[in-house]
């Protein structure tokens, strides 16, 4: 079946919200959710770095040092 011009089979997951739908295989899953939930703790780290007054300028996309100082926190929770 298609849907929008996207083939959607039984047991696809449909995930949508204001800004589009997308259809993931079930076999992929777990591969995307944990694809979700690392970009949302990456941006919510950003925007806590923003908010404390460094500027965006490195920060979106990351350059290597804001990178290296993601990771260091990261590693230290």
């Amino acid at each position: 079946m298609a849907c929008g011009g996207t083939t959607v089979e039984p047991g696809d997951v449909v995930v949508g919200d204001a800004d589009g739908v997308v259809v993931i295989p079930p076999a992929l899953v777990a591969e995307v959710v944990g694809a979700a939930l690392a970009q949302e703790e990456e941006d919510g780290w950003i925007a806590g770095q923003v908010t404390a007054g460094h500027p965006l300028d490195g920060l979106f996309p990351m350059n290597a040092e804001w990178r290296a100082r993601y990771e260091a926190w990261r590693s230290s929770e």
